[in-house]
């Protein structure tokens, strides 16, 4: 059974990291650099700056091995214990610290203030997550003009787990629609010092239900939301909750899984909700690929689960080796595909009947990741069973406007059409013929 789960893992591995970190914004349900090409984030959460520093593991052989599993993002959860019990300026040291080591290994950062519960009225799930809205306030006002000219800086997380439900304590009470009012009020506060920063936003149920945004979406720009879909979140099979409670979403925003992992029951610190095997790693990947999203896989220390490794040698757990061989087979990736165009492009003004309109032209293309000047298209991944393609368009002036992302499998076809405010009609149909390996 592992063979063959080992064997479907190499299926859906593609896409090369980045070369070096760039300012990053939000075009469409995507990511992007300052160059306008689309970035998945797919790397690692480290515990704690503060934690790692008390057990002398804050350092550049961290970060090195981090980069050595292919990851070209690191996150930084930041415990309110923490920073107040080492200390505000010490613990911002160490983060100055990390972001220049991430730098040095090709990874950009997500700043995550690491508290669980209900933040409205102020009810915390244990101690280490105890925290104010004056002090996430004070928190995120402090980092937002500390790193507002650092662009590998890449995420603001505003707030770890939102949840007003759990098994032992009293977390209060707060509706979408408060919770929505209070992560708006940290996105201006940001804001006022890095007008440009990309924040991220949870829901609730610990980070897992983002339902609401259908209706009740986050009322500003350049954000992405945040998921938390632990196996044991929902039963088997996964994939229907999964559209269900975030999938969705990513076909209007970027959407960011910062805690993803598994344990086997067996493992230390096995816990619901994270109890499960290689079956679910192999169904997330899959699913957060064919849906573009990003993640970040919790957690890259030898205490807090699920581990991703075992000691301080960095020997991986099992769900270690499992991302391990994902990320770092995504590195080396390097495919094509034959890919066939259909194109029609004509002024509907002028055009008054069937016969009347342009035969389409049909041409064929062998695309890379990236943008494929020969074609006009963007092609954000190749994996073995398919592509993902950023439909935009491209005018005379060479301008390049972001669309949406879809995935295409090979031998499928896919047809892109619109029409402009000149009464172009332009539509676009591509059939991906061969995945090249």
């Amino acid at each position: 059974m592992k063979k063959v789960l080992w064997s479907l893992l190499l299926a859906i591995i593609s896409l090369p990291m980045m070369a070096q970190a760039n300012h990053v914004s939000v075009s469409g349900n995507s990511f992007v650099d300052e160059n306008g090409d689309a970035i998945i984030f797919r790397g690692l959460c480290a515990s704690d700056p503060v934690k790692l520093a008390r057990q002398k593991k804050w350092n550049e052989k961290y970060f090195a091995e981090a980069e050595s599993w292919g990851a070209n993002v690191i996150r930084f959860a930041i415990h309110p214990e923490n920073i107040n019990n080492y200390g505000w300026d010490k613990t911002l040291n160490l983060m100055d610290e990390g972001i220049g080591y991430a730098k040095k290994h090709n990874m950009y950062v997500i700043i995550d203030w690491h508290s669980i519960g209900n933040l409205k009225d102020e009810k915390f799930y244990r101690k280490m997550y105890n925290t104010s809205k004056e002090e996430t306030f004070r928190f995120w006002s402090t980092v937002a003009k500390r790193y507002k000219d650092e662009p590998a800086v890449a995420l603001y997380e505003l707030f770890n787990e939102p949840t007003t439900t759990a098994n032992d304590v009293d977390l209060g009470s707060c509706t979408w629609e408060e919770w929505r009012d209070l992560q708006e009020q940290i996105i201006d506060t940001i804001r006022a010092y890095n007008p440009y920063a990309v924040c991220l936003c949870a829901g609730f149920d610990w980070a897992y239900d983002l339902r609401p945004i259908k209706d009740n979406p986050i009322r500003r720009s350049n954000i992405g939301y945040v998921c938390h879909p632990y196996p044991m979140k929902s039963e088997q099979p996964w994939e229907p909750k999964w559209d269900e409670y975030f999938g969705y979403v990513t076909k209007t925003y970027p959407v960011v899984c910062t805690e993803i992992g598994f344990c086997l029951e067996n493992e230390k610190g096995a816990h619901i909700p994270v109890i499960s095997t290689e079956e679910y790693g192999l169904h997330m990947m899959k699913y957060l690929e064919e849906n573009t999203a990003s993640f970040t896989v919790w957690c890259f220390d030898v205490d807090w689960a699920p581990t991703l490794i075992t000691d301080w040698k960095f020997n991986p757990s099992t769900q270690g080796r499992f991302f391990k061989f994902y990320m770092s087979n995504k590195k080396k990736n390097s495919r094509t595909a034959r890919i066939a165009v259909t194109r029609e492009h004509y002024n509907t003004m002028r055009v008054d009947s069937e016969k009347n309109k342009p035969t389409p032209v049909t041409e064929e293309f062998t695309v890379h990741v990236g943008r494929n000047d020969n074609c006009g298209l963007n092609v954000l991944d190749i994996t073995p069973i398919g592509i993902i393609v950023d439909f935009g368009f491209q005018y005379a002036s060479n301008d390049y406007i972001r669309g949406r992302s879809f995935y295409i499998s090979e031998g499928k076809t896919k047809t892109f059409y619109m029409t402009d405010v000149y009464d172009m009609h332009i539509s676009s149909t591509i059939r991906v013929l061969e995945i090249q390996r």
